[in-house]
């Protein structure tokens, strides 16, 4: 077979035409079908692990195998993931980049020359602060040279990262009405975009995005709270549709909130909470469609969450109970 005739009978011809004809020729019979085995240096049926058998009996004297074994090597594509994981972040014998890096049969190649120029700009960058959030390993062990070098990196993803859930969950919560929802949806895919082709510290938070932060922060820790989104919609809803403050739809979630002791005594909760009606809640027509702004509807929300927080105060003042 070929391969017995790379290790007996071709070894012996030195004429530079004949085993270039040759190269080619195994090139085209055992190389290009197979490109993707090639990779696998420890399958039996890989022939550039035969190859690699082949140059190491004869001690590399082949000259046919050498070049062989170059254009075999010539096949590898790898990608950055690929090389960033194998060498920093999760190194290992087994893998291909180990071979081309450590296995004498590649150190004279130009793939070898590559990695190795590739490895060093990599880490260039790095130490530069130009780190893409992909860049960033999820665990790095006791690797203390890498970890420095992620470690301020990591602290501001995860800062940014942080600030955008606040603001997400503020949007979700409050603005699912707002005519311009899709805009803010637009800047925050973009955004998230960036952290895979720019520098994480080039990133600013977009102004539009900003301005939503302080709301946030004090609309979001009501959230969920059952007592506050009646009391909201209360506030908000349409004026055809509107309840007067106190009712049971609103008395409810406060009692399960609350001590029994203020269920004793509704009409006081329902008198109080008339009080702080204002004049400036946004009001909207029945059947027609929300035409309000994000910023105008949580800068409302944060308004009446100040009513809301006064009349809580008193509620739990009257009934002796301690406030949230």
């Amino acid at each position: 077979n070929l391969n017995s005739l790379l290790r007996d009978a071709l070894r012996i011809f030195r004429n530079e035409k004949f085993l270039d004809a040759c190269e080619k020729q195994y090139q085209k019979d055992k190389l290009v079908d197979v490109k993707a085995r090639l990779r696998d240096l420890y399958d039996p049926n890989n022939p550039l692990f035969q190859l690699m058998n082949i140059a190491k009996e004869q001690n590399r004297q082949n000259k046919l195998v050498e070049n062989s074994i170059a254009c075999a090597a010539s096949m590898f594509e790898i990608g950055d993931v690929e090389l960033i994981n194998d060498t920093f972040y999760r190194p290992s014998q087994n893998t291909l980049i180990d071979a081309i890096l450590f296995n004498d049969l590649f150190s004279s190649l130009s793939i070898h020359k590559t990695i190795i120029d590739r490895l060093n700009k990599q880490w260039e960058k790095w130490e530069q602060g130009k780190i893409l959030a992909s860049d960033i390993p999820k665990e790095t062990g006791k690797q203390d040279q890498l970890d420095s070098v992620f470690s301020n990196s990591c602290n501001s993803l995860k800062e940014k990262l942080e600030t955008n859930e606040k603001v997400i969950t503020c949007l979700n919560t409050y603005c699912q009405g707002a005519i311009d929802k899709t805009k803010y949806s637009d800047l925050i895919k973009n955004w998230h975009a960036r952290f895979e082709e720019e520098n994480i510290f080039s990133i600013d938070f977009p102004s539009d995005l900003s301005q939503i932060v302080p709301f946030a922060e004090k609309l979001n820790p009501y959230a969920t709270a059952m007592a506050w989104q009646t009391y909201l919609d209360q506030r908000t809803r349409p004026s055809g549709r509107k309840k007067s403050i106190g009712t049971e739809g609103l008395m409810e979630p406060l009692e399960r909130q609350f001590s029994e002791e203020i269920e004793e005594d509704l009409w006081t909760q329902e008198q109080l909470l008339s009080t702080v009606l204002s004049t400036d809640e946004i009001v909207i027509a029945p059947n027609e469609p929300v035409k309000v702004e994000s910023v105008s509807i949580i800068q409302q929300a944060v308004n009446i969450l100040q009513d809301f927080e006064v009349t809580l105060k008193r509620i739990c003042e009257q009934g002796d109970s301690t406030p949230i």
